[in-house]
């Protein structure tokens, strides 16, 4: 079952040349996913009733064109497929006459809310969604694992987590991460010019972790952000940016 909205792109969705950033692409692609929940009676506002959340590991875009402030485009999302502990979700953006802009996919994890537990994906709670396993956006695609270690140091800032940051589950909101990651970047290169991200997200930051460390290196041509643990180095998430 497919989902579908509109948007318009305002200006706190813009940046560079007037064009959407990586965080409003994801802020839309999350409200598609809550949209999706909540039509079938999972949606956040039944959260005291089924007591669990859905939460995001990876994320994978691939832009065309990046739309303008004053465009109005219609988001569509769907369920994939799902195994016993993880839902794929694909995503994409098109222009007033239906031609593709962005697409995009993406993993989640079902958290009990009361404890942080990881829940099984059982039929009962997934058929509700009517997966599309043979609607794929990136068909044999698996995401990356981040490494251990990252690449040489570029540049590395200390970046403080306030409390604007923090979303209705006690950490920093996913798409957050996108403002550190333009943060980090040297000057000369504009996020926007990207055409390609992948995130990958390791570990909560909370509140009480008062700040963290954002590290840029590079691989051949990808731009990788990488938040660590101030006290232990220990990954939080990923960016890369090609």
């Amino acid at each position: 079952m497919q989902m579908r909205h509109e948007f318009t792109i305002w200006m706190e969705n813009v940046r560079s040349g007037l064009r959407m950033t990586d965080k409003a692409l994801l802020e839309i692609f999350g409200d598609m996913a809550t949209l999706h929940g909540m039509s079938i009676g999972q949606g956040i506002d039944k959260r005291d009733i089924h007591h669990f959340v859905w939460m995001t590991l990876n994320w994978k875009l691939q832009i065309t064109r990046r739309p303008k402030v004053g465009e109005t485009v219609t988001a569509v999302t769907w369920a994939r497929d799902y195994t016993r502990a993880q839902a794929f979700r694909d995503h994409l953006i098109l222009d007033k006459d239906g031609n593709e802009l962005v697409r995009a996919t993406s993993n989640w994890v079902l958290v009990d809310d009361r404890d942080e537990s990881i829940l099984r994906l059982t039929p009962e709670i997934m058929d509700p969604y009517q997966s599309e396993p043979e609607h794929q956006n990136f068909p044999g695609f698996k995401f990356r694992r981040p490494q251990k270690e990252g690449p040489s140091v570029l540049r590395e800032i200390e970046y403080p987590i306030l409390r604007c940051m923090i979303d209705e589950n006690g950490h920093v909101h996913n798409t957050n991460y996108l403002d550190m990651v333009r943060e980090v970047l040297p000057e000369e290169l504009d996020p926007e010019d990207f055409t390609g991200l992948e995130a990958a997200y390791r570990q909560e930051v909370k509140p009480e972790n008062g700040s963290v460390i954002v590290t840029y290196g590079r691989d051949g041509d990808s731009h990788i952000v990488r938040i660590l643990d101030k006290k232990d180095h220990s990954l939080h998430a990923e960016v890369v940016l090609q």
